[in-house]
Formats: structure tokens, sequence, C-alpha cells
């Protein structure tokens, strides 16, 4: 019955590497958003396009956080929920400028 079936490390894997794709594109397109913003108002004549985190700079960052959802999950979703607490937090304390 399928109902009853075990899932095998290969299914586990993909699984694995799914969720951490799933958690790590929001994750990583808000940090990499909320950097650039903060930097760029501090110092918005330092480049001339404002951005002082490239687009290879997002792909570093997702890259980094699949590899830690992939090669460490018992890490992941520890780490996801430290990031989202600060994201929340700055979240806050910006808006109450």
């Amino acid at each position: 019955m399928a109902g009853n079936r075990e899932e095998g490390p290969v299914i586990g894997f993909i699984m694995n590497l799914f969720a951490s794709v799933v958690f790590s594109v929001p994750t990583a397109l808000l940090l990499w958003f909320g950097l650039n913003r903060d930097w760029a108002l501090e110092n918005p004549d330092a480049t001339a396009g404002g951005l002082y985190l490239t687009g290879s700079g997002f792909w570093i960052l997702l890259g980094a956080l699949v590899f830690v959802g992939v090669c460490f999950p018992r890490l992941f979703p520890g780490l996801m929920g430290y990031c989202w607490r600060k994201i929340i937090r700055l979240g806050r304390w910006v808006t109450h400028w």
C-alpha cells in the first residue's frame, strides 16, 4: 500500500533539498534586499547603482543557505528560525523610526 511505504535515503535527500530551497529563497531575498537598502540609505553616493551586494552576492548567499540545509539538516531549522526572528525584530525596529 502506498501509505505504508517508508522513504529511502534518496527520497529523504530530495525532500531535504526541496525544503532547503523553498525556505532559503525568501530568506536570501529578504537579507539581500535588506542589506542593500540599509547600506544604500547610509551612503547613497558610494556607488553609481546604489547596490553594495551584486546579483552574484545573492547567489552566494542562497548557495550558502542551501549548502547548510543539505549538509547540516539538523542545524538548518534553527538557522532559519534565527534569521527570521532577526528579520522580524529589525522590521519592527525600523518601522518605529
